[in-house]
């Protein structure tokens, strides 16, 4: 039950950090295809498809990196392979696909952390799980 609540913590806390980066590449977009870029269909789907990546690529980096993202960071949350190694590449991938089809069910994969496994649909199809850290870490 506690790490339902760390973990949508996190997923909050990481909306926040997405939502200011989505206003910097909106800003950027806004002083290359002016006001009213979302008009212009082609300006449009770049800015779609560069903020997909850059969504992506948060998570990727942070999960590779530290295999936390800045809101597991604050709740002292990390993602770790079944072998508690840090994830590799392929595990990243894995996992946002994996974190994907689990948006896609409206984050309904959540409440695997009620099961005494404590594992959510996307721990389940990318074969990781999150773990709490000490206070001291």
């Amino acid at each position: 039950m506690k790490l339902f609540f760390w973990v949508n913590a996190a997923f909050v806390y990481d909306l926040l950090i997405l939502a200011a980066l989505s206003m910097v590449l909106s800003a950027l977009y806004t002083l290359i295809g002016g006001e009213a870029f979302h008009e212009k269909p082609l300006l449009l789907l770049l800015f779609q498809l560069n903020w997909l990546a850059m969504i992506s690529a948060y998570y990727l980096i942070s999960w590779r990196r530290a295999g936390q993202t800045i809101g597991m960071r604050a709740w002292r949350i990390k993602v770790v392979s079944l072998s508690n190694a840090s994830l590799s590449w392929p595990e990243c991938w894995k996992r946002l696909a994996a974190a994907m089809v689990n948006l896609l069910t409206l984050n309904l994969g959540w409440l695997g952390y009620f099961h005494p496994a404590q594992k959510s649909l996307t721990d389940y199809l990318s074969h990781t799980r999150i773990e709490r850290l000490p206070k001291n870490s």
